[in-house]
């Protein structure tokens, strides 16, 4: 299973967390848990009654990389870190907190299926306002790593 497949399924377990493969607005639905009455996911985040941005998360993913470390120590590399960043967000700072919340629950410290750990990077708590779309935004971006290999 492939860490960006792994990171959205953990992603849409997440009771109330509205879910996106990339930025909202791009092509793919969110995934996962949908306020439509159908279950099925939409373009754009869902806005709460109060008119504010509902808690969801957007993951980046990258392809899987050597481990620097690896290069330095014996030239080739024994592992490979698959370094993702999962953007949680929402209307407030209430409602970032609450996805950061489920974002960390969700991958952190998590075992992937063929090996590897989960982890976050230490991350600065205060949420970054975006003021672009309206009504703005909270958000945290957050960076993963999943090492596995020999190391």
């Amino acid at each position: 299973m492939r860490v960006r497949d792994w990171a959205l399924a953990r992603l849409a377990e997440q009771d109330l967390l509205q879910v996106f493969d990339g930025a909202p607005d791009d092509a793919a639905p969110s995934i996962g848990w949908s306020p439509r009455p159908d279950g099925k996911g939409q373009r754009d985040v869902f806005h709460d009654g109060d008119g504010r941005a509902h808690q969801y998360a957007c993951l980046y993913a990258a392809p899987g990389t050597r481990s620097r470390e690896d290069e330095r120590q014996n030239g080739l590399g024994g592992t490979t870190d698959n370094v993702f960043q999962v953007t949680a967000a929402g209307g407030d700072q209430r409602r970032c907190g609450l996805a950061v919340e489920k974002v960390l629950d969700a991958l952190h410290g998590q075992r992937l299926p063929g090996g590897g750990i989960c982890r976050a990077d230490a991350f600065a708590p205060t949420p970054r306002i975006d003021r672009d779309p309206s009504p703005s935004r909270a958000y945290v971006p957050l960076i993963f790593r999943v090492t596995s290999g020999d190391a």
